[in-house]
């Protein structure tokens, strides 16, 4: 009598795994798939090249900083990148600027993202 207990119990339990087995199978399966984009399609979305990727950036971050005039930058030049499925020009731009009690912070990591001309946004490096 045990030992049919303790075999219902154990196909029980191993339908049991077999269907949660193909029900996350499927679901994963059923995903969108990410297919990489070609780099030429990528900087045509993006724009030219913003050359004056620097005065963009300082210009946004102006009403965005404590004292925006006393930050230090310290740049990296941007280059063509996916961003949300469009082509951008994403760089990375560390910044040390003043806190409300006048003291240096110290370096920050972010990114730039830059579009047509046009700054997205600037968010915290990862």
């Amino acid at each position: 009598m045990w030992k049919c207990h303790v075999n219902f119990f154990m196909e029980y339990s191993m339908k049991k795994f077999i269907t949660i087995l193909f029900i996350t199978f499927f679901i994963v399966s059923c995903g969108p798939v990410y297919t990489p984009r070609d780099p030429a399609e990528l900087a045509q979305e993006a724009g030219s090249y913003p050359y004056n990727y620097q005065t963009l950036v300082k210009q946004y971050l102006e009403d965005k900083l404590f004292d925006p005039y006393t930050a230090y930058y310290k740049f990296e030049s941007p280059s063509v990148s996916n961003y949300k499925n469009y082509g951008a020009w994403v760089g990375k731009v560390m910044i040390n600027a003043k806190n409300r009690m006048g003291g240096y912070t110290g370096y920050t990591s972010y990114w730039y993202i830059i579009v047509n001309g046009n700054v997205l946004g600037v968010t915290e490096y990862l």
